[in-house]
């Protein structure tokens, strides 16, 4: 890593700004008092809220809706006839 360049820039180099980062998006969604998560479950919490995060929520839950098939239209069975 050229230090020397990004230090003339405003980039961050440390890793203060990541651990903060993990801190905002983790712990502070995972801990809290009495939760527990299976690993799938505390990933997709994870993604979510990242995309929340991002300002991405839209387009993300969009491109969802857009991925799942259209539903066939529910037609109703017709009641028996009596004779």
């Amino acid at each position: 890593m050229c230090s020397q360049a990004y230090r003339r820039e405003p980039w961050p180099i440390g890793s203060g700004i990541t651990e903060a980062a993990g801190k905002s998006v983790c712990t502070q969604r995972l801990k809290r008092s009495g939760m527990a998560w299976t690993r799938a479950g505390g990933q997709g919490i994870l993604d979510l809220r990242v995309i929340w995060l991002r300002g991405v929520w839209k387009a993300v839950h969009q491109r969802y809706v857009a991925s799942k098939p259209i539903p066939a239209p529910h037609v109703p069975s017709r009641p028996p006839q009596k004779f």
